[in-house]
């Protein structure tokens, strides 16, 4: 018999998944079986649904912005090392993921800092074009 944070682990994961149900959830509890329900409540038969996000703040970064690299800039000077390491987001790694999103035919919700697409409206656009959803972000904090 598993203990209680076996059963919470579980059952946690297969209720994320929305494999189980409610009801058997609580029954689980006392009779300490869980069962996989066999219908579907997807319109094409799916059992686990995935919501795939992308994020678009590259380029939307402040000067200096914090970045992997160990800060070693004198004040005043731009940090080129994370400077290029934000650019890589906007000018390698979003057309790769969106490469990748056409060949799975994924469609996304991409969450896009506003001021990343003021410096990168072509990107943008291209996201939108390729039938992503875009959900702005408000960046008004940064």
């Amino acid at each position: 018999m598993s203990d209680r944070r076996d059963f919470i682990k579980q059952t946690g994961l297969l209720s994320m998944a929305g494999i189980i149900g409610v009801n058997q959830l609580a029954n689980a509890e006392t009779t300490g079986k869980v069962y996989a329900s066999t219908r579907s409540k997807w319109a094409d038969g799916s059992r686990l649904v995935v919501s795939a996000t992308m994020l678009f703040e590259a380029g939307g970064q402040p000067d200096n912005a914090p970045s992997p690299f160990p800060p070693n800039m004198k004040p005043g000077y731009k940090d080129l090392p994370a400077a290029t390491w934000y650019e890589y987001g906007y000018k390698e790694g979003i057309p790769r993921m969106l490469d990748n999103w056409d060949k799975l035919g994924i469609k996304v919700t991409t969450h896009m800092v506003g001021s990343a697409v003021l410096k990168n409206p072509v990107l943008a656009k291209e996201i939108v074009d390729r039938g992503h959803e875009a959900s702005p972000r408000n960046d008004l904090e940064r």
